[in-house]
Order: structure tokens, then C-alpha cells, then sequence
């Protein structure tokens, strides 16, 4: 209910498809405050290619779009911004498709499922909490089928990092692990202990560059990287790729 605050009197707003007792209360409000509203369907969502480049989808009257965004998820996020599009065309605005079509094949999101490199597959994501590991989790099965999977990962002591482990630990062959770049880390050690208790080979690294280094070389050329855990260490991971 705090949420929907933002809803203002006679707006309009798209909602995101959300649990029947959320969308329950969204809905109350809109009506309360006499909001136009839209849910984007999101069964209606054809993928037609996908791969480490982005994807093609059609969506509506939105035939081929091409996102260079990966995931299940990123389609949802372009169907609401499709539904969006579309309601404010319907309230006197002008967007025309070409503008459509050309703002989606440019849209970036730096640390979300990034492709860095392609040989072996570099891949750095910001997810540091459950839901984000599992979304993680979920993209490795996707696009890396029976590939060996190398991470390099830090963790903040301050946060739950064994739950968020949870989901992805199947995923992973072996581990590298770094002390993220910010008072609240969890030494890199203190981690390889934790991950090699459970069942994972984990090796620490004390500087960032040289985890990077030894996670491609872990890669070899027929695994990927996959880089995820604390957003502070995003920089340095990207200045030790461009170094190469």
C-alpha cells in the first residue's frame, strides 16, 4: 500500500503483474483515485531468437523487437514498457514505432547479465540477494547448458550470503573469491571456507586482477565466468577485463 502512494488523482499507470493480494490492494487505489490502469499480459510474449547478443521478441502490434538485454525477465520489463508506449499514444502523444524500435536495440544496463567478452563468455551481474541469484541461476541454465561454470564472487559480511548462494551452487563448478573493495566485506578467505564447506572447489585471491586472470584460465575455452555478488566490485573487475 506504501507503494502505490505514487498513484495520483485521474493519472494513468501500468502495473506489473504481481501476487492477486498485491495487485488486489493496486487495484483498490487506482480505483479509490480514479487511475486508469493497465497489467501487461505477459503470456503474450513470444521469444523468437535469443542468444549472448540479446532477443527477438514480439509483443502486441510489436512484431521482432530486438533487446539486446538477456533474460525472461527483461521481456516482462519490455512488455510493461510496450504497455506504457502505448497508453500515452492513446492520451494524445505521438511515439512512433521506428522511435520504439530503435530505443530498444540501444538500451544497455551495465552489471545486469553483461556479456564482457565472448571468448571464453565473461558474464558480470550485480545480483546480491536471493531473488536476483535465482533470476542468475536461471540464465546460466538458459544460455550455458552442461558448460563449465566458473565464478568470481565477494560477498559483504553484513548480508545473508548463504541464502543467496543457495540457488546458484548446483550451477557452479569452481569458485574464485575476492574481498570486495569496501569496509563491510567478507574477507575472500572467509568466504573460499565457507563455499568449499559446501562441496565447491574455492580459492581466494587477494587482489581483483589476479582473480580475474585465474577465473579465465579456470574457464578455459570451453567454460564462462560468471561474475556476481557485491556491486562495489564491478569497477575493478571491468578495469582488470580492459587491461587484457
Amino acid at each position: 500500500e506504501t507503494k502505490a502512494g505514487i498513484l495520483k488523482k485521474g493519472g494513468r499507470a501500468v502495473l506489473y503483474p504481481n501476487e492477486p493480494s498485491v495487485e488486489t490492494v493496486l487495484k483498490d487505489v487506482c480505483e479509490e483515485r480514479n487511475v486508469t490502469y493497465v497489467f501487461p499480459e505477459f503470456d503474450k510474449i513470444a521469444l523468437e531468437k535469443h542468444d549472448l547478443t540479446g532477443q527477438i521478441f514480439s509483443y502486441g502490434k510489436y512484431q521482432k523487437l530486438f533487446l539486446p538485454l538477456l533474460g525472461e525477465h527483461q521481456l516482462c520489463n519490455a512488455a510493461v514498457a510496450l504497455s506504457a508506449i502505448d497508453l500515452l499514444n492513446q492520451n494524445g502523444w505521438n511515439i512512433e514505432e521506428t522511435a520504439v524500435r530503435d530505443g530498444f536495440a540501444q538500451v544497455a544496463w551495465p552489471g545486469r547479465f553483461e556479456v564482457v567478452t565472448m571468448s571464453p563468455p565473461f558474464i558480470i551481474d550485480g545480483g546480491h540477494n536471493p531473488q536476483c541469484i535465482e533470476t542468475l541461476a536461471e540464465n546460466i541454465e538458459k544460455y550455458f547448458p552442461n558448460r563449465k561454470i566458473i565464478a568470481l564472487t565477494g560477498v559483504l559480511a553484513d548480508k545473508d550470503y548463504e541464502e543467496m548462494f543457495d540457488p546458484i551452487l548446483p550451477y557452479l563448478s569452481e569458485v574464485v573469491c575476492i574481498t570486495p573493495p569496501c569496509p563491510r566485506a567478507l574477507p575472500a578467505e572467509e568466504l573460499a571456507v565457507y563455499l568449499n564447506g559446501q562441496g565447491k572447489v574455492a580459492i581466494a585471491c587477494e587482489k581483483i586482477g589476479e582473480a580475474t586472470e585465474l577465473s579465465l584460465r579456470m574457464a578455459g575455452k570451453d567454460g564462462a565466468v560468471i561474475c556476481f555478488g557485491s556491486l562495489y566490485s564491478i569497477a575493478d573487475i571491468k578495469e582488470a577485463m580492459e587491461r587484457k
